[in-house]
């Protein structure tokens, strides 16, 4: 066929673009050579110019296709050569090339291949000639591959010289987090809220990149750091900017200098300046692109100044510029406005002052009955009405919108995915009263339950890809939880059937919606009805054969157990997924015990513990921490090691066993096999750490505890095992009398982990160094502080705190209150197996106040 189109082509253009998809389909097949060959004619054919740049860019892509990198390089390098070949020629060279190496550095890693990856991204990041977006994807893979390769230390240096240099501005907020958790992993804790306090202040931080940094800096997030009013570098980049516009340059390069300049004069605390800057700009500047790039700006500042109603007349005029004639960038200008309606829509639901956005979304209604409006437009519209809603929390409106509008739409809009799956949950969590069902149409909740219901089976209904595509299935669960909680579970059954009767037969996600409306009929009781839907099942979707057996099962459990059990024998006989081998052993194992059919049920047993050995690590824990059955846990922990030798989960699962079977000795050689048997690395540590605080507790032996701590710390000096390392170091010290070692150390640990996990057992231990110097006030006057800081109830402190409070109170001479202390954790927690050696050290202390 494209050999026809090369010869019937009437222009150059078609010609070439008939060219161009011949070439492809030959590398496609396999057939390079050809390919190339055919190339070769085809620029001899065309002589010289930019008709010669474009079948270079087509031979580009046949050498990439043999996997000639050098090739395709030294050509893309001879298009950048030629004074006739257009930019676009010069462009396509540079990207093709990129993006095979992209390719290659992909599949490298996928292999486990890091560092070769992480070469190829650092060579196209070195390379001037990599187009911006290929080097944005080099960056952003390159801060993936960093933790898997480099130090810590080491990723720290390669952010900086990311971030030195200019090409990565655009994702500075992006470098700057990866170099926050490279200074936090390096313990570099002050340089990490240094860099956090920068990423703050940055206009394009992520929500998501926020909720981890208060996650790992414990809530205590720093200051934002703006740029200062009087900063230097603030006033040069100003200079730079005013440069841009004074030169009448392309609207991209206008467009970024006055979003970027308004940015930063915002950031740095000149709203006003901004504010008087952009209106300036506005009688300057005439394409509407730009404009609206002023126009954003303006809005940030007038925000940033607290001057909502001037917010909301810079919006309606960004609304009005959406319908310029001929703009330059149209959809880049669609973006902002949606970006200034939804922030307007936050910003006046935090500040109370949703009668100021109201107008914007009715404009925004007028707006979508313009009759002249494009597809475009339109559907930008509906998606920006439907996000401003949903930013002023009425989901409600936004639903209602969309049900006096559903015969407008050619397309579900973009945001009413969303816009269902919250208001289901707003009807499931907020609306409903929570101790009793909720009949539709009874009340106002249930009205909007009924939009819900109505916009969810339309969207189902009219988008092809609602009922299939992955990101539906949020939603399936928003609606599926919105009928659960209405009692409408028969109802939810058959939208579901309605939803997948015609979806494409290998699609898992409509086979899993089939599969739901079989276990809500089983669910109401309705066996013939989850027999037919399993059976359409696995007709129509004949991978999910096993996992309909399965359910079948439980139908059959239901009516006649006999079958049930016959069922599950055939399937756990021929099961090759094995979840379903598993789960169909299990029901079996619990049918035949219920049937009161002993053998079977141990046979069935024994053999799922032989096939795999997770399964009996399952059950060693299992019965190690349920069943309080260590005896039998640790011969399940002894049996996995046998399968396994190599996972140290078995080695520590004995060594808990033992200790609880009070066998230490033998729990402490386990550990020091485990250690011989394990390379340096995290499995050894753990050991280590776990045979350190089995002397410490169980056995009693601080030196020896001393000496494992501090081998674990010099060992592996920043670990995660680090915290409890040094808790442990200092109970030895503690306990061994060399109380100003263990001050020492408490003191280092709290100013370096004041909010830490174990942050109050080592105030405890600092409290017990404070009483072993003699400093017995001080001791007091901490524990206090701990109790207020941690914010402890005093009616119901932990058994450890009273231990504490005893032991210092016993040292100050106040017997009465060591006793009171003491009594409390023993009539408190002497049934606590957790607390055992807590109760018995403070028996101790009691026996001292007599």
């Amino acid at each position: 066929t494209y050999r026809q189109a090369i010869e019937l082509a009437r222009t150059a253009t078609h010609r070439h673009e008939a060219r161009k998809g011949y070439v492809k389909a030959l590398t496609e097949g396999g057939r390079e050579e050809e390919a190339q060959r055919f190339v070769e004619e085809y620029m001899q054919d065309v002589g010289g110019g930019p008709a010669q740049a474009a079948a270079m860019v087509t031979k580009i892509r046949v050498l990439l296709a043999k996997d000639d990198l050098t090739g395709a390089q030294k050509l893309a390098a001879r298009i950048d050569r030629m004074p006739k070949a257009y930019q676009y020629h010069k462009d396509w060279g540079h990207i093709l090339v990129a993006d095979y190496q992209q390719d290659r550095a992909k599949k490298l890693a996928q292999e486990g291949k890091h560092a070769e990856a992480l070469r190829i991204d650092d060579e196209l990041i070195r390379d001037s000639k990599t187009p911006q977006a290929n080097y944005n994807r080099a960056v952003t893979e390159k801060l993936a591959l960093m933790p898997k390769v480099m130090e810590p230390r080491a990723r720290v240096g390669a952010c900086d010289k990311l971030l030195a240099d200019a090409r990565s501005k655009t994702l500075a907020h992006c470098i700057l987090f990866s170099k926050v958790e490279a200074q936090f992993e390096a313990g570099n804790r002050k340089g990490a809220r240094e860099t956090a306090a920068i990423l703050l202040a940055h206009p394009e931080l992520y929500g998501l990149q926020k909720e981890k940094l208060t996650k790992l800096f414990g809530g205590n997030l720093p200051e934002p750091a703006f740029p200062k009013r009087d900063d230097p570098q603030v006033a040069q980049q100003l200079e730079q900017y005013e440069n841009v516009l004074g030169q009448h340059a392309p609207p991209d390069e206008m467009a970024t200098a006055a979003r970027e300049m308004l940015s930063l004069l915002n950031r740095s605390g000149r709203p006003q300046e901004a504010i008087q800057r952009a209106e300036e700009l506005l009688v300057a500047v005439t394409e509407p692109y730009v404009r609206q790039c002023v126009y954003r700006g303006l809005y940030d500042a007038r925000t940033k100044a607290g001057d909502l109603t001037g917010a909301a007349e810079t919006a309606q005029a960004m609304l009005r510029q959406v319908r310029a004639p001929r703009p330059y960038n149209p959809s880049a200008m669609r973006e902002l406005t949606f970006q200034v309606f939804t922030d307007f829509a936050k910003q006046c639901r935090q500040r109370g002052r949703t009668d100021l956005a109201r107008p914007l979304v009715d404009g925004l209604a007028r707006f979508m009955s313009e009759r002249d409006l494009t597809d475009a437009d339109r559907n930008w519209a509906a998606a920006t009405s439907f996000a401003a809603y949903r930013c002023l929390g009425d989901m409600r409106g936004a639903l209602k919108f969309f049900r006096r509008g559903v015969n407008e739409f050619a397309k579900p809009p973009a945001d009413l995915e969303t816009v269902i799956q919250m208001a289901a949950g707003l009807a499931d969590k907020t609306e409903l009263p929570p101790d009793r069902q909720i009949t539709m149409g009874e009340s106002d909740a249930s009205g909007l339950l009924a939009d819900v219901a109505f916009a969810a089976r339309w969207y189902f209904k009219n988008n092809p890809k609602g009922p299939t595509s992955s990101y539906a299935e949020p939603l399936h669960h928003a609606v599926d939880r919105m009928y659960t909680r209405s009692g409408k579970l028969l109802e939810l059954a058959r939208l579901i059937e309605e939803v997948v009767k015609d979806a494409p037969a290998n699609h898992d996600i409509s086979a899993g919606r089939k599969y739901r409306a079989a276990e809500i009929y089983l669910t109401v009781s309705k066996l013939g009805e989850a027999r037919r839907a399993l059976t359409e099942l696995q007709r129509q979707w004949p991978s999910w054969h096993e996992r309909a057996e399965l359910l079948l099962a439980d139908v059959d459990a239901k009516e006649d157990v006999k079958a049930a059990i016959k069922r599950l024998q055939q399937l756990h006989a021929t099961a090759k997924n094995s979840r379903v081998w598993f789960a169909s052993g299990e029901r079996l194992y619990k049918l035949c015990e219920e049937q009161k059919q002993w053998e079977e049920a141990l046979a069935v047993q024994k053999e799922m513990g032989k096939r795999d050995h997770r399964r009996l690590l399952k059950w060693a824990y299992w019965k190690e921490q349920q069943a309080k059955r260590p005896a039998d846990a640790f011969a399940l922990f002894s049996q996995h090691r046998q399968q396994k030798p190599n996972d140290h989960e078995s080695y520590m699962g004995q060594a808990r066993c033992l200790t609880k079977l009070e066998r230490f000795e033998d729990a402490l050689e386990i550990c020091d096999v485990g250690c011989r048997h394990f390379p340096p690395g995290e499995k050894r540590r753990l050991l280590l750490l776990q045979s350190g605080w089995l002397c410490l507790r169980q056995l009693k032996r601080y030196q020896e505890a001393e000496k494992r701590f501090r081998g674990l710390l010099t060992a592996y000096p920043d670990t995660t095992e680090t915290p409890s390392a040094e808790e442990g170091l200092i109970r030895s010290l503690n306990r061994l009398g060399k109380h100003a070692e263990a001050l020492a150390l408490c003191k280092v640990f709290l100013s370096a982990h004041s909010d830490h996990a174990r942050a109050l057992a080592i105030r405890q231990q600092l409290a017990l160094a404070y009483v072993g110097l003699g400093k017995v006030k001080e001791a007091i006057e901490l524990l206090e502080q701990a109790i207020a800081k941690h914010k402890l109830d005093r009616g119901n402190l932990p058994p450890e705190m009273l231990l504490t409070l005893a032991r210092v109170h016993l040292a100050s001479g106040d017997k009465a209150k060591a006793a009171a202390f003491a009594k409390e954790v023993i009539e408190k927690h002497s049934k606590d197996e957790d607390a055992k050696d807590t109760v018995e050290e403070t028996r101790k202390v009691l026996e001292k106040t007599k």
